[in-house]
């Protein structure tokens, strides 16, 4: 928690104003002072629970957002209460389910793709495997019979 630049300064912004509003209290009487102290401990401690716990919510979303990150099917988030972390979970859900869903078609198009490759791939295999057969046999023969095979071939073909 006190990683944070900005917690690094409210904790000294509020020690220095506690320090101030001690001086002033121990000035006005020892009962002020003491009162102030108390009073500045607990809103302190106070402060810290509640930081402390967003920042655990916080760092529970961080690694919830990791997991989807990593291609994780499972995600659970679970329900806070009304705020900006409320807002900011519904958002991350929005995310994921928007990310999972392009990851299903993205993968749907990979498929087809993948079969269309495959059946174009087929489809040129079959001629060129007869026009490899017609000219081995066109080596074979001689001059005149490749002719001849070659004006037979043309007058099927017209």
């Amino acid at each position: 928690m006190f990683r944070n630049k900005e917690m690094r300064r409210i904790a000294a912004l509020f020690l220095v104003i506690v320090f101030i509003a001690a001086a002033i209290g121990f000035k006005i009487g020892i009962m002020a002072g003491v009162l102030e102290l108390i009073s500045s401990v607990i809103l302190g401690v106070a402060f810290y629970a509640f930081t402390r716990a967003r920042y655990k919510k916080i760092a529970q979303l961080s690694e919830q957002i990791d997991l989807v990150l990593h291609n994780s099917e499972h995600l659970y988030i679970s329900e806070a209460e009304e705020g900006e972390l409320s807002i900011l979970q519904s958002e991350i859900m929005k995310m994921t389910l928007r990310i999972r869903a392009q990851n299903d078609e993205l993968r749907k198009e990979k498929k087809h793709l993948a079969d269309s490759l495959a059946d174009i791939s087929h489809q040129l295999r079959t001629p060129l495997t007869s026009v490899n057969i017609i000219l081995s046999l066109l080596e074979k023969d001689t001059e005149k019979k490749r002719t001849e095979s070659i004006d037979k071939g043309s007058r099927r073909i017209v």
